[in-house]
């Protein structure tokens, strides 16, 4: 390449940041897993037999899901939490993540 060329390349780079930096872009996660091969989703997978309003309600689920959420965004990861009530469900939200836990 010409020197030119790499500098243009470098100025283009530069400006793309500045802009993106200066708009306050915030990728999204769903998009950008389609056209890569990771999700950068962690999926909190919990077989949900009575509604997830149950769920959602129980101290030690919501004490997990909150220690959980934390533990996942400061490895730059994103967690799904996927409520299913068969197994067909499951597996098809597990499918959107990068990798599942089950919580007993």
């Amino acid at each position: 390449m010409r020197p030119e060329k790499d500098n243009n390349l470098l100025i283009v780079e530069r400006v793309s940041e500045l802009t993106i930096k200066e708009n306050g872009y915030v990728p999204n996660q769903s998009a950008l897993s389609l056209v890569r091969t990771r999700s950068d989703m962690i999926g909190i997978v919990v077989a949900d037999k009575m509604g997830s309003k149950y769920v959602m309600e129980d101290p030690y689920f919501s004490r997990l899901f909150t220690f959980l959420e934390r533990e996942i965004r400061l490895r730059g990861k994103y967690m799904l939490l996927i409520l299913g009530q068969s197994g067909d469900e499951i597996l098809t939200q597990a499918a959107r993540t990068s990798g599942c836990i089950v919580p007993r």
